[in-house]
């Protein structure tokens, strides 16, 4: 990973823009005021109005411009060539990963990342790990079916569901922690061995991943969460956290 990933919980709080969102439009600006490409599956469209208001809340010298794919309309690097950042929008997470973890997409992506820094906005941050969490409200235990949070959570799933993701980021992500009750959700995951590692990250919060560690902005908290000899271990990051990776 040459360029930082951002991964953002969701959330609408414009007073913490500046404090969530800034980080991700100076580590765009560095060739001067920051170009950022909105990518968007085709069903949310609509949203860009909200995530280029957002972005220009940061504060900061910023313009932005909408890329939208679809199964028919796969991204092309040419869509990206002005761009000095990448963020990838919310939705429904198990769409985002079938549109943009698979085939020119994925390339087109990954190859971005290596040149610009990505932002993942709730979905986009869920699909940005190898292995991406992608929804589900149940899981097997013991021969028994658990709920583990609840059914508005499911992203239409049911069954705890992890596939592959961008691999920007070695470690898998769930989002709307607090707000949704999905840290529980990362906690069987992890504890079944469904992902290794898991961050669930609170709306109007940011992580940071740079090469070798990580740091936590904004207003809410992150719940990193692995297994260390043989026990469940939990660690509750408040922004300005930062962590080895």
């Amino acid at each position: 990973m040459l360029q930082p990933v951002f991964l953002i919980g969701g959330g609408e709080a414009t007073e913490l823009f500046p404090e969530v969102l800034g980080p991700f439009v100076r580590a765009a600006s560095v060739r001067g005021d920051a170009q950022i490409a909105v990518l968007l599956v085709a069903e949310h469209e609509e949203d860009y109005s909200f995530y280029a208001e957002a972005l220009q809340a940061s504060g900061l010298p910023v313009s932005s411009f909408p890329v939208i794919i679809s199964k028919e309309r796969p991204l092309k690097a040419e869509e990206l060539a002005q761009a000095t950042g990448l963020f990838v929008g919310g939705g429904v997470t198990p769409h985002y990963q079938d549109l943009c973890c698979v085939g020119e997409t994925l390339g087109v992506i990954q190859q971005a990342a290596r040149q610009m820094p990505y932002l993942g906005f709730s979905a986009g941050a869920a699909i940005g790990p190898e292995r991406a969490l992608v929804g589900g409200w149940a899981i097997e235990r013991e021969g028994k079916q658990v709920q583990v949070c609840f059914p508005g959570a499911g992203e239409g799933l049911k069954q705890l569901e992890a596939r592959p993701g961008l691999g920007l980021i070695p470690f898998s992500v769930d989002v709307h922690a607090s707000q949704w009750g999905t840290t529980n959700r990362m906690i069987h995951a992890v504890d079944t061995g469904l992902v290794t590692e898991g961050w669930a990250i609170d709306e109007n919060t940011c992580v940071e991943v740079f090469r070798g560690g990580a740091r936590v902005y904004g207003g809410g908290s992150v719940y990193r969460l692995r297994r260390e000899a043989g026990a469940l271990r939990l660690e509750v990051l408040a922004a300005g956290a930062v962590v080895k990776v």
